[in-house]
Order: structure tokens, then sequence, then C-alpha cells
């Protein structure tokens, strides 16, 4: 119990500070020491077994009340800041606890009947939760039995395109790199979700994500909330459109060993983009890589990929389901 109250007292510290930056979060919007225990009990109740081991939900849900859309970019800055995520994982670590995935956040709008709220409170709460199916971030789709706490199935999800592209960055933060383009519109931009300012209205969210930095020269910081747009289309190709960028949006390409740098004008250029393209967005620059196959590294094999034999209730009736070989991304702490 001691490294999971050490880790805790470490979270809940991170929480004041992070909190004490943001001016548009009161005490009554979030409690650091209250959110801390929340993820005490979720990290002890929301234990799932599979095959010998035991796995915590990869989902951190931040829910908040309908009436505060504002409060949606602050605590994205809270609680997607890699610091804070590399923080829960050594938490669930040190439980003996395994992720399929690294520990990501979402921040959704609730009702005030919503039963993960305190009752009586405004603050937001937290709930660790298996990803839903309107989950676009999501490589698979997790089936469990919520009253035995067990993974059924793991179903990965097909990629829509024939062919799959890798964006990785090179000099800056993000919350998920070496990231994956298996859909057919990839937005990219700075923080989760993008809030019209004035109207506090949702906007979209992006899926390549730059973290937010407090220090004003981080590189991070050059790339706009709703920067730069990446599409799959039916010729085969990906193209990419500067969506909105304050700082220059551009693309640099090495062709028969000269460098040519080619620049793009928000709504009004687009470019086929070609394998090992460097994406500059302000000062952040991605490098753009077809790949002809999945990475081992990148979606590894559970248990060895050994076949399960799934067992269900059917009529008072053990009904014995075909074994499947399942294999899908499982995040590796070591590296």
């Amino acid at each position: 119990m001691q490294p999971l109250n050490g880790n805790l007292e470490h979270i809940e510290q991170y929480l004041q500070r992070a909190i004490a930056t943001q001016p548009k979060l009161t005490n009554d919007d979030i409690d650091a020491g209250e959110i801390t225990v929340q993820l005490s009990e979720q990290i002890r109740l929301q234990q799932f077994r599979w095959a010998d081991s035991k796995y915590l939900p990869h989902v951190l849900t931040v829910h908040v009340l309908e009436d505060k859309p504002e409060k949606i970019e602050a605590l994205e800055i809270i609680f997607c800041a890699p610091e804070f995520t590399k923080i829960l994982m050594k938490t669930a670590k040190d439980a003996n606890l395994e992720c399929l995935m690294p520990i990501r956040a979402e921040v959704e709008l609730v009702k005030r009947n919503h039963s993960a709220l305190i009752s009586g409170s405004n603050r937001c709460a937290v709930t660790l939760t298996w990803p839903k199916l309107e989950d676009t971030l999501s490589l698979a789709d997790v089936l469990v039995d919520q009253d035995q706490r067990r993974i059924i199935a793991i179903h990965v999800r097909r990629a829509k395109m024939p062919i799959l592209a890798r964006l990785t960055a090179l000099n800056s933060e993000v919350y998920r790199n070496n990231y994956l383009l298996i859909r057919e519109i990839t937005h990219i931009g700075r923080l989760r979700v993008v809030i019209d300012d004035k109207t506090g209205r949702f906007l979209r969210r992006n899926d390549f994500v730059f973290a937010q930095n407090d220090d004003s020269e981080a590189i991070c910081n050059s790339v706009s909330r709703q920067h730069a747009r990446i599409t799959y289309q039916m010729d085969g190709s990906f193209y990419l459109e500067d969506t909105g960028g304050t700082n220059l949006t551009r693309v640099e390409r090495v062709e028969e060993g000269t460098k040519k740098l080619i620049d793009l004008r928000p709504g009004r250029s687009i470019i086929r983009l070609q394998h090992r393209d460097i994406i500059h967005l302000g000062l952040a620059q991605i490098r753009f890589q077809i790949v002809d196959h999945i990475d081992p590294t990148v979606l590894a094999e559970i248990s060895s990929e050994q076949e399960r034999t799934i067992i269900s209730q059917s009529n008072n009736n053990q009904e014995r389901v075909p074994s499947v070989t399942m294999r899908l991304p499982v995040y590796r702490t070591d590296e």
C-alpha cells in the first residue's frame, strides 16, 4: 500500500500546482484532494483480470457539469499533461496493474444527476473507463464483465484505409507520439478539445495533440489549437491542409538530394504528402511516414498471442465459444 500512497501524494501535489496555474478554475470547479481520493478508489475498484494479470481501464474520464463548457480547456491542460500521465502510469505499475494502452484523459460534459458527481457539488469528478464505441482514438474495443471484473474479449479495430501512415513529433512534446493514422481524417493541434473562446461552443477534438506548456517560448505553443488536418482520399494518398494555424505551415521534402520547402496558406492550399516528409507547424516538426506493416513494438501481442477459450452463460448452461487469437496494442512500461 505504501507505493500507492506515495504516488497518490505525488498526484495531489501535481494537481495543486497545475490548478494554481489555471485562472479559469476555482475551488468550485475542482479540488485536488477530492480528485486524488477518487483516483485511489478507481484504482482499487476498477481492476479487470485477463489471463494471469490484472488491467486498469486506460481512459480517464473527467466529468464536468454541462453548464461549464468554458472550463474544458483548462481541465484538458491539467489532465492531458504528460507529467500527470506519467505519474498515473507509475501508480498503476507500482500497484501491479497493467495497461493495454497509455492512460489518456477525456473531458465530457454531464448533467447534475450524473452518478460520478458528488451530490450537491459543482466540482468535476473522475472515473477510469474502457473506450466507448464512438471513441475515435481507440485502436481496440474491450468487452468486459463488470460484475466479475474480467476482460471477455478484445477486438482490434480495422483501419479504414488500405495503407497506414505514422506521425512522429521530432522536437516538441505531444500527448501520444508515433501516432498511427487509421481514419480518413486526422486533426492536428494544441489541446485535445477546442472550444470557442467567445461562445464556449465545442469546435472540434484533435487527434494528434501538442501539449500546453507554461513557457511562452516552448515550441509546442507555436502550434495553434486548430492548426492542420490530414485526410486520406480515394486515390490512395494522404493530403495535408492548414485549417487555421496562426503560424506558418510548411512541408519539408527531399527530392533528388535537394531539400525543398513548400508553404501552405490557411484554407486555400492542400498538398499530397510523401513518405518521410517533415511537416512544420510553427516551430514544431512532425515526420510523416507510410508504413506497410504494423511495428510489433507498437502493436504488441498480449500473453504471447496464446489462444483463449471464452466461457459464457447461456440459459444457465455453459457455452464454449471457439478459441480466437487476438492481438492488440499493449503499453510497455519499459519503453
